[in-house]
């Protein structure tokens, strides 16, 4: 074989291979950049569902401080079950709301399926009093959960102290406004199932207090 003919095959050869790592080189670049971008993007969708969550689950809670305000002006509250009924409608997301007088749970709307919570006494209850009290003393609407309910799924709890101005002009504990939001109605009203129909696989978890692990719920 001639030398020209040997230096022109290795010149060739040298040739593809530097073709070839161009292009393993390039096509590499375009799968970094498109894997970076298509993170940027799960990074803002998740973002934007974890704002729609926390918005919807806020105009939820509020609930608690518009029976409130109602227990402030009159002292009670007239066809609570019209009212609720109203108030889960237009707030959206709540499952039921509920008033505990002295901390023991009289009115529940709805009703029907919750009939084993009224005459609950929350301060009283060892499961409940601590967290009872708790919120009692920091005087603030506090969150509860996400913990199972025996009748399945998921759900938190908001509940709100009640104090009211006597005739003595001091405070005294009227007892607690609560709304109870199951995941399932919060999710539905933050409309994450858009979620399912571009396609996404998401989880919900939750950092367990005691032990800082993560927690799929």
């Amino acid at each position: 074989m001639k030398i020209n003919n040997v230096r022109y095959i290795i010149f060739s050869v040298f040739v593809l291979l530097l073709i070839c790592t161009a292009g393993f080189f390039y096509v590499g670049q375009y799968e970094s950049r498109h894997q970076a971008e298509h993170r940027q993007e799960l990074t803002q969708t998740a973002a934007e569902v974890a704002a729609m969550i926390e918005s919807q689950l806020s105009r939820s809670l509020s609930a608690t401080l518009a029976l409130s305000s109602l227990l402030h002006h009159y002292g009670f509250i007239k066809d609570f079950d019209v009212l609720a009924s109203d108030m889960i409608k237009n707030y959206g997301g709540i499952s039921s709301l509920q008033l505990a007088p002295k901390g023991i749970v009289s009115k529940i709307y709805p009703l029907a399926g919750n009939e084993k919570a009224i005459g609950h006494d929350l301060l009283k209850d060892p499961a409940r009093r601590n967290e009872a009290l708790k919120t009692i003393e920091s005087k603030k609407l506090t969150l509860a959960g996400p913990f199972e309910l025996t009748q399945g799924g998921f759900a938190v709890i908001g509940r709100l102290p009640v104090f009211l101005t006597t005739d003595n002009r001091t405070e005294e504990f009227w007892g607690f406004t609560i709304v109870l939001i199951r995941l399932n109605d919060l999710l539905n009203a933050a409309h994450i199932d858009n979620l399912n129909e571009k396609g996404y696989v998401y989880a919900l978890s939750k950092l367990d207090p005691n032990t800082g692990e993560k927690k799929i719920f």
